[in-house]
């Protein structure tokens, strides 16, 4: 938006008969960079929603992981003295 309104702004001041600078094209310049930089970073990566999605996702997972890692240590193992009793007797 901004940068809409700098281009809109340039265009007056041309149609008025005032001159572009090379200093007004470096700021335009710099600006359209600006603009470029920010809408690249935004393109790679998630949104807001997106990002509390994957945070979620994977607390869940974790959750799973641990209920699962749990669950399997509960599981009765067998004693280091069955069999012996019969050896002894």
């Amino acid at each position: 938006d901004s940068y809409n309104k700098l281009v809109e702004t340039f265009k007056v001041q041309i149609e008025a008969g005032i001159p572009f600078s090379e200093a007004d094209r470096a700021l335009l310049v710099k600006q359209r960079d600006l603009v470029m930089e920010s809408q690249q970073a935004l393109d790679e990566g998630p949104n807001s929603e997106q990002a509390a999605s994957i945070v979620n996702n994977a607390a869940a997972q974790e959750q799973a992981n641990e209920a699962e890692n749990a669950r399997v240590l509960t599981v009765q193992q067998p004693s280091a003295s069955i069999g012996q009793d019969d050896l002894n007797g």
